[in-house]
Parts: C-alpha cells; structure tokens; sequence
C-alpha cells in the first residue's frame, strides 16, 4: 500500500515507512491522520487502536506498507458494524 491507497481488506502491517498515516475518519470519526508501524501490539490492545492494522475502507494519507490480508468482506471491521 502507498500514499492515495484505499485499504482494500483489513490487514496487518508488515513493515512500513516511517512516519505512515492512515485516516481512519469512516470507522472512527476522528479527523486526525493516525499512524502506523510493523510493530507487534500488545494482546489486550483493542484492534482500533492498534498501530500494526489498516482497515478496510480507511485511504492511506503518508508512506508504504507492505501488509497480508487478515478479513475481507462481512469479516472486515466495517462488515461487522454493516452487519450489526
């Protein structure tokens, strides 16, 4: 994923640039650019405020990832706030 991507699943970040943001405003509604990292997060962190995860629908505003697939469709995130 680059700069103008629209996450096409959710996914797990690999490894990625530094300084990589993702606008996350169509899950959260929050307007600030978050940032991103191929750091492995800590098990009780929620998957929303997790930094090694893009999710399905979100664009990325800053830098490179490279990541693999972990839910498409009714399974993304924002499948499951669909289907709720």
């Amino acid at each position: 994923l680059e700069a103008g991507d629209r996450v096409p699943a959710d996914v797990r970040v690999l490894t990625c640039t530094d300084g990589m943001e993702v606008d996350n405003s169509a899950l959260t509604g929050e307007s600030m650019p978050e940032p991103r990292h191929g750091r492995t997060e800590k098990p009780t962190t929620a998957p929303t405020e997790a930094r090694n995860l893009a999710f399905y629908g979100t664009t990325v505003l800053r830098g490179k990832a490279t990541c693999v697939v972990h839910a498409t469709g009714d399974n993304t995130f924002l499948g499951k706030i669909a289907q709720s």
